[in-house]
């Protein structure tokens, strides 16, 4: 089993088209966390004996990140302005580089659910971002890269 370090995983998002995909790596990134749990759906029957029986229904899914403040950069300003727009982005989220085979995450279409200012006292004004799943043509999907 190989295991992954935080910093050795990569987001992307897509600036080509969705059928010809161009990744082009955002770096401003501090933690991350792909988000992914599923509804339980109530299936009981008297068969259960008693027993509250479950299926999973539904998966939420979510990437939430934490970005320095800056403008300048051209990541910052594509995800600022999909949430001020409400456009959607094509993202990748990745447990390694998109150029390696193997590595592993969710890809989606996404629009930015949150884009909360952060200004600490002693440190560096940051943003909170969060994207969610919406309406497109294509679904999310596990991706696994094969280059």
């Amino acid at each position: 089993m190989a295991i992954v370090l935080g910093f050795n995983a990569h987001l992307y998002r897509n600036t080509g088209t969705y059928l010809s995909p161009t990744w082009a790596e955002i770096t401003n990134v501090k933690d991350l966390k792909l988000g992914m749990s599923g509804d339980e759906v109530d299936v009981t029957t008297r068969a259960g004996l008693g027993y509250k029986q479950t299926e999973p229904g539904l998966i939420d899914a979510n990437i939430e990140f934490g970005m320095v403040w800056d403008t300048g950069d051209v990541d910052f300003a594509a995800i600022q302005a999909a949430f001020l727009a409400r456009t959607s982005m094509d993202i990748l989220a990745l447990d390694g580089l998109e150029s390696v085979g193997g590595s592993q995450g969710l890809r989606m279409t996404a629009k930015v659910t949150k884009f909360d200012r952060d200004e600490p006292v002693a440190g560096v004004l940051g943003v909170t971002v969060t994207m969610r799943p919406c309406i497109s043509t294509h679904a999310p999907e596990w991706w696994t890269t094969t280059t």
